[in-house]
């Protein structure tokens, strides 16, 4: 008995939390532990003793998450700070003409760039004038963060 309650009750409890919460993250957060949950409810359903389905548990819970954060997750380019590039990354550093004049205070403007019209704001916080050649320096939501190519010298 594990909290009152017959043990497999407990691990097949604990094996649907963890893969309810699995399935909402997609993030491989706990599917760790209901591997270890599922081999303490096997280990049950056997006649093991409860400290040897808890053991059981633990051990192989920290064994599978360890192996994924220092051999799997490294070779999926999950590692912390890699990216996978965008439509919108794509954008930063390109060149764009201003299409409607861009005002910070009013928060209007617009841009085009690739072929695709943008809101926009202005890196500087500064207004810039319809007709202006313009750098992407950054996204930011749904809107390109600009600097006339006068400031950049160019």
């Amino acid at each position: 008995m594990i909290l009152q309650l017959d043990a497999w009750i407990f691990w097949l409890a604990l094996l649907a939390i963890f893969l309810i919460a699995e399935a909402v993250t997609v993030n491989l957060t706990t599917i760790w532990f209901a591997a270890g949950s599922l081999l303490a409810l096997i280990l049950d359903l056997t006649g093991q003793t409860v400290a040897l389905q808890v053991t059981a548990m633990i051990v192989v819970s920290s064994i599978l998450l360890a192996l994924f954060l220092v051999v799997i997750r490294p070779r999926m380019n999950l590692a912390k700070g890699s990216r996978t590039p965008t439509n919108a990354d794509r954008l930063i550093g390109q060149d764009a003409l201003v299409i409607e004049p861009i005002d910070p205070i009013q928060g209007t403007g617009q841009i085009r760039a690739l072929g695709q019209t943008w809101s926009a704001n202005s890196l500087d916080q500064k207004p810039i004038a319809a007709d202006t050649s313009v750098r992407i320096v950054e996204i930011r939501g749904v809107k390109a963060i600009v600097t006339a190519k006068e400031a950049n010298h160019d």
